[in-house]
C-alpha cells in the first residue's frame, strides 16, 4: 500500500503541474489526496480511483484545450496565406494595368511623333 500510494504521489505531482491552470480542479485534487490520506482502507483505495476519475477526465481536458487551440493557430495561418495570396494578386494586377497604361501612353507618343514627321515631310 505504501509503495502504491507514493506512486500515486508522484503520478499527481506531475499532474498538478501539468493542470495548475485549474484551481477548482486541484483543490478538488488536493481534497482528494488528504483525504486519501487519511484513510487506510477500502476508502482509500475508493479515494484513489476517484482521483483517477478525476485526473483523467483532466487529461481529456487539457487534450481537448491544446487541439482546439492548434486547430485555431491552423485556421489563423491558412488565413494569413490567403491573405498574401491576395495581396500578391492585386499587387500583380496594379503593376499589369501600370505598365499597360505606360505602353499605351508611349504609343500615342510615338504615333503622334510619326505623325508630325510625316506631315512635316
Amino acid at each position: 500500500m505504501i509503495t502504491l500510494f507514493h506512486n500515486w504521489k508522484i503520478l499527481l505531482l506531475l499532474l498538478l503541474i501539468i493542470i495548475r491552470s485549474c484551481s477548482i480542479s486541484i483543490s478538488i485534487i488536493i481534497i482528494f489526496i488528504i483525504s486519501s490520506i487519511i484513510s487506510i482502507s477500502i476508502l482509500h483505495l475508493l479515494n484513489l480511483l476517484k482521483l483517477l476519475l478525476l485526473l483523467l477526465l483532466l487529461l481529456i481536458n487539457v487534450i481537448i484545450i491544446i487541439i482546439i487551440i492548434i486547430i485555431i493557430i491552423i485556421i489563423i495561418i491558412i488565413i494569413i496565406i490567403i491573405i498574401i495570396i491576395i495581396i500578391i494578386i492585386i499587387i500583380i494586377i496594379i503593376i499589369i494595368i501600370i505598365t499597360t497604361i505606360i505602353i499605351i501612353i508611349i504609343i500615342i507618343i510615338i504615333n503622334l511623333l510619326t505623325d508630325l514627321t510625316v506631315r512635316g515631310k
